[in-house]
C-alpha cells in the first residue's frame, strides 16, 4: 500500500542520513581515510579487533611525513595538503581491505595490521617506505620529494592498544633521531634492550622536532 511504501521511504531515508553521519564522523575531511574516532569502533570487544589475548599479532605503526613543516613553508600550505593526499593514497593502496589507515593528526598517520608476523611488517613497510621515497610528487609543473619515517610496535610486546601506539610514537621519535626516512620497530625478539633503554629514556624527556 501507498502507507507501507512511504513508511519504507523514510526508514530507508534515516538510515541513509544515519550511515553518511555515521561515516563523515569517522572520516578525515582532507585525506579520506579514518580518523581517530574510529578506534572507538574497532575497540568494541564484540569485533575482536582489539582482542589481545586470541593469539592473532596486532601491529600498530606510526608513518610521519618528513620535513613537513619546509613543504609548507617552501611551497605553501595547498602543496602541503596535496601531498598529504598523496601520501594518503599510497598507504590505501598498500594496506589489505581488513587493516587501517588512519589520520592521527597533522602529517602523522597510524596504520593497524591484523595477523602479519613482525617480519612480515617490517619488509612491507621497507616496500612502502621505499616507494615514497623514489616516488616524485608532482603539484602544478613543481617536483616535490618527500620521504616517511615509521615507528613500529606490536601486541608481542605490549599488552594493550594504548600501549602498543604509546611504544610505536616511541620508535617513531627513535627514527627521527636517527636521521628519517627509515623504519624502526623494537627488536621484540629481545625484548627491551639497553639501548632501547637508554632512547625510552632519552625521549621520555624530550619532543621529536
Amino acid at each position: 500500500c501507498v502507507m507501507h511504501h512511504m513508511m519504507q521511504q523514510v526508514y530507508l531515508e534515516n538510515y541513509m542520513t544515519k550511515d553518511k553521519l555515521r561515516k563523515l564522523a569517522i572520516r578525515d575531511q582532507l585525506t579520506d581515510v579514518y580518523n581517530r574516532n574510529v578506534l572507538r569502533e574497532i575497540s568494541d570487544p564484540i569485533t575482536g579487533w582489539f582482542n589481545f589475548s586470541s593469539g592473532i599479532d596486532i601491529s600498530m605503526l606510526l608513518v610521519d611525513l618528513d620535513f613537513f613543516k619546509k613543504v609548507n613553508d617552501v611551497y605553501g600550505h595547498e602543496a602541503g595538503d596535496k601531498v598529504l593526499t598523496h601520501l594518503a593514497d599510497i598507504l590505501k593502496a598498500s594496506v589489505r581491505a581488513t587493516d587501517y589507515v588512519i589520520r592521527w593528526g597533522g602529517e602523522e598517520f597510524l596504520l593497524l595490521y591484523r595477523g602479519y608476523s613482525n617480519e612480515e611488517v617490517i619488509e612491507d613497510l621497507e616496500r612502502l617506505r621505499a616507494l615514497v621515497d623514489n616516488r616524485i610528487f608532482d603539484y602544478l609543473g613543481t617536483k616535490i620529494h618527500i620521504t616517511i619515517t615509521l615507528g613500529v610496535s606490536s601486541s608481542t610486546y605490549c599488552d594493550s592498544a594504548e600501549h602498543v601506539i604509546a611504544d610505536a610514537d616511541k620508535q617513531l621519535m627513535k627514527g627521527k633521531i636517527q636521521g628519517k626516512n627509515r623504519v624502526v620497530a623494537r627488536n621484540i625478539q629481545k625484548g627491551l634492550s639497553e639501548n632501547d633503554a637508554i632512547f625510552d629514556s632519552f625521549i621520555d624527556s624530550s619532543h621529536k622536532d
